[in-house]
C-alpha cells in the first residue's frame, strides 16, 4: 500500500467558481517518480525527482464530474489490487484509476459534503477504511469502509476506551497494519489543556485502548508547536522536524537526533519509508527547476546518534484525586466505625473478673443458684432474701431489700451488656399469689 498526504489547507466549498484541482498526484517513493492524472487535459503524466513531466496516454473519464470536485482539496491516493484510488477528503467522493485500462472512475455515490475532513484513512486487505475526522465543530472516533459493490461507506463498531475524536494529522496505521495509534484531538487548541490522551486501536478485535496522557506542556518546552506527527517503521516524527524529535511509542521514550546529517530534518522535508530506511525528500536549493534531493538513514543508524530526551506518556493513575479523596474518607469512614465497633464488644465482653466486682451484693450467690440448677431455675424471694442476709427482718424491710437488688442487677446488665430486665419476675404454678426470678439465657452467657 502506497498513501500520500499532502499538507492539507482549508477546504473551501465554492461550486460555482472555476474548477481548481488540475490533478490527481501521487508518488512511487522507490521508483523516485512522481505520478499524476492531468484533469484538464485529461491525460497520464510521470515525472522524475530531477525531470519534467511527461505526458504518457490520454485517459478516460468514467462518471466523473470536475464541477463535484471542491475547488481546494488534497486528495489522498492508495494502491489496491494494482489500481490507484483517490479519496476526496470531507465529501466521502471515491475515484479509482486503472492504468491497465487507463480510465479514471468515480465509485461512489455520495451527495452529502462537509464532514470528516483530516480523517485517517487507509488500505488493509483491499478495503478501503476512514477513522475519525472532523465537520460541524466537533472530531468524532467513527471508523467506516467503503463497500465498492453499493458505492457507499458503510460504518462499523469499535469497543473499548476511545478517544472522543482523532484526526490524521496526529494519528497513524503501523507498517504490518495491526493497530493505529492516535493522540486524541481537541478544537479549542491544543495548549489549553494540560494533555492529550494516547490511544492504540487493535485492527483485529477493533478494541481501543488508552495508553496514558501526552504531556503538552512537555513537548513545548522541546520545541513542538503541536503533537501532529507521522510515523516511519514504527517510530513517531512530530511535525516540527528541524528540532529533530521522535518516539518510539512501544518503549515510551522521546529521542533527539544530534547526528552528522544535519539537512536530513528540515522544515520542509517530507519523511518516508522503504524497508529498513527512512528516506527524507527536500528541494534541491541548487538547482533551478522544480528537483528534489533524496538522503536516507537506517534505523540503526538514527538510533545510535539520538539521545534520550524523556518519557512520551504517563499512564493514567488508578484513582483520579477525587477518587483518591473519596477512598482516604471511606476508609476513615471505616476505620473510625471498625474501632467503635471493636471498643463495643471489648466493652460488652469485658473479662468477668472486671465486670463481676461490679455486682451488687448477693449478685455472685444469686448467679451461682442458677448456674447449679441450670437456666431454667426461678429463685424464690425467701432465697433471695436469704441471700442478702435480710431473712429475719420485717417482711416489708425484706421486700424493699429485694427490689433493690433486683433493680441493682437489671442495672448491672443493662450498663455491662445492653441486657435489659436481665432479673425477670414470674407467677409461681403452685400458688399465683407468690412470684419466682428468672435469669435470661444471655445474662448467664
Amino acid at each position: 500500500m502506497k498513501i500520500v498526504v499532502g499538507i492539507v489547507g482549508l477546504l473551501i466549498f465554492n461550486f460555482h467558481i472555476s474548477f481548481a484541482l488540475t490533478a490527481f498526484e501521487w508518488v512511487d517513493y522507490k521508483a523516485r517518480i512522481f505520478n499524476r492524472i492531468n484533469l484538464q487535459t485529461k491525460t497520464f503524466e510521470v515525472k522524475k525527482f530531477d525531470g519534467s513531466w511527461e505526458r504518457q496516454f490520454e485517459v478516460k473519464f468514467d462518471q466523473v464530474n470536475l464541477a463535484d470536485i471542491p475547488n481546494s482539496c488534497a486528495p489522498l491516493s492508495f494502491e489496491r489490487s494494482k489500481r490507484m484510488i483517490f479519496s476526496i477528503p470531507g465529501t466521502g467522493q471515491v475515484y479509482e484509476f486503472d492504468k491497465a485500462k487507463k480510465v479514471l472512475q468515480r465509485m461512489d455515490q455520495t451527495f452529502f459534503r462537509g464532514y470528516n475532513f483530516f480523517a485517517l484513512q487507509y488500505v488493509k486487505n483491499d478495503t478501503l477504511f476512514s477513522l475519525g475526522g472532523e465537520g460541524f465543530w466537533r472530531s468524532n472516533n467513527v471508523l467506516s469502509f467503503f463497500d465498492f459493490k453499493y458505492k457507499e461507506w458503510e460504518q462499523i463498531k469499535t469497543f473499548g476506551e476511545a478517544p472522543e475524536g482523532l484526526l490524521s494529522l496526529h494519528a497513524a496505521i503501523n507498517p504490518s497494519q495491526t493497530k493505529v495509534i492516535a493522540i486524541e484531538a481537541f478544537h479549542q487548541g491544543e495548549y489549553q489543556v494540560p494533555h492529550l490522551g494516547y490511544y492504540e486501536l487493535d485492527l483485529s478485535s477493533r478494541i481501543w485502548e488508552k495508553k496514558g496522557n501526552v504531556d503538552l506542556g512537555a513537548l513545548k518546552k522541546l520545541g513542538q508547536s503541536s503533537a501532529n506527527f507521522v510515523l516511519r517503521n514504527n517510530l513517531m516524527f512530530f511535525n516540527d522536524l528541524q528540532i529533530g524529535l521522535f518516539v518510539d511509542p512501544e518503549e515510551n521514550q522521546i529521542y533527539k537526533y544530534i547526528g552528522p546529517k544535519k539537512q536530513f530534518f528540515l522544515m520542509e522535508s517530507v519523511l518516508f519509508e522503504r524497508g529498513n530506511q527512512i528516506l527524507s525528500k527536500r528541494h534541491d536549493k541548487n538547482s533551478t527547476g522544480d528537483h528534489y534531493k533524496i538522503d536516507s538513514m537506517s534505523v540503526d543508524e538514527l538510533r545510535k546518534n539520538s539521545q534520550l530526551v524523556g518519557r512520551f506518556y504517563s499512564k493514567d493513575p488508578m484513582f483520579s484525586n477525587i477518587e483518591y479523596l473519596s477512598i482516604a474518607l471511606g476508609l476513615l469512614l471505616f476505620i473510625s466505625v471498625w474501632f467503635n465497633y471493636r471498643f463495643s464488644l471489648k466493652k460488652n465482653k469485658m473479662p468477668k473478673y472486671d465486670a463481676i466486682n461490679n455486682l451488687p451484693a448477693g449478685g455472685k450467690e444469686f448467679i451461682e443458684l442458677f448456674k447449679l440448677n441450670g437456666g431454667d431455675y426461678l429463685v424464690s424471694t425467701d432465697e433471695i432474701s436469704i441471700l442478702l442476709g435480710c431473712e429475719k427482718k420485717a417482711f416489708d424491710t425484706q421486700r424493699q431489700y429485694r427490689a433493690q437488688f433486683i433493680n441493682a442487677m437489671n442495672q448491672y446488665f443493662a450498663d455491662h451488656y445492653q441486657i435489659e430486665e436481665a432479673v425477670f419476675r414470674i407467677a409461681d404454678e403452685d400458688d399465683k399469689r407468690f412470684v419466682k426470678y428468672g435469669l435470661k439465657k444471655e445474662a448467664l452467657d
